[in-house]
């Protein structure tokens, strides 16, 4: 997971590197269906994700949660900005807010069933709740895909005992081992709950995400 682009990296937390590919003309241009996949192998401290520039935009059509957070890193080791300007420029138009808030307030529900309810709890389980909350917040209050910047999502917590928690949380984070648990917090825990109560209901905002810009994108990059 992508805890030091997030903000709270341990200090055994891997780097994890995403990139884009794109193959030659041909191989979009044959009638039969190449092989899609690059894979790179992982180490202990170095992770990859790989994307193939058409999947890539799909996801990116859907509003994936994953693909939206990478996309506003603040550490970039190469990019191609004639690629990632204009891409970047779309989040907005493109963004679904219903398809958002689903996968925050899914991610945490699911964890509050299973993780969240052991006696210890690692640490990151619960910063990914917390950040996992916060997005989902953020979306309901400025109908915008969520930054990736922590600090900016817990501008959204008011309650000064919260903020202690989370701070407290973050501290311990930074000088532990990605594994490091910790007592099971029932305060935090009926933070996340309500929070993502006040987060279900129904989309203010529906968009048409029409396929027309991205595909002009990916023309443009395949050199069509």
């Amino acid at each position: 997971m992508l805890y030091r682009a997030w903000g709270f990296p341990s200090p055994d937390s891997p780097y994890v590197v995403h990139f884009i590919y794109v193959h030659p003309i041909e191989w979009y241009l044959s009638i039969e269906q190449p092989f899609r996949f690059m894979d790179l192998p992982n180490e202990d401290m170095l992770q990859f994700k790989c994307y193939e520039l058409r999947d890539l935009l799909r996801l990116f059509r859907s509003s994936d949660a994953g693909v939206f957070e990478w996309l506003q890193s603040p550490t970039v080791y190469r990019q191609d900005t004639a690629f990632m300007e204009p891409l970047q420029k779309l989040m907005y138009s493109y963004y679904l807010e219903p398809v958002g808030r689903r996968h925050y307030t899914d991610t945490i529900r699911k964890l509050l069933e299973r993780d969240l309810q052991a006696e210890e709890v690692s640490l990151k389980q619960y910063l990914y709740a917390l950040r996992s909350v916060l997005a989902a917040l953020w979306i309901q209050t400025y109908i915008d895909y969520p930054p990736m910047d922590f600090n900016r999502l817990c501008s959204l917590v008011s309650d000064p005992v919260i903020l202690s928690r989370i701070n407290g949380l973050l501290k311990l984070k930074a000088a532990t081992s990605e594994q490091h648990a910790i007592a099971r917090d029932e305060e935090l825990n009926f933070f996340f709950e309500q929070t993502r109560e006040k987060c279900l209901g129904m989309s203010r905002i529906k968009k048409d995400t029409d396929a027309a810009s991205l595909n002009k994108l990916f023309r443009k990059m395949v050199g069509l």
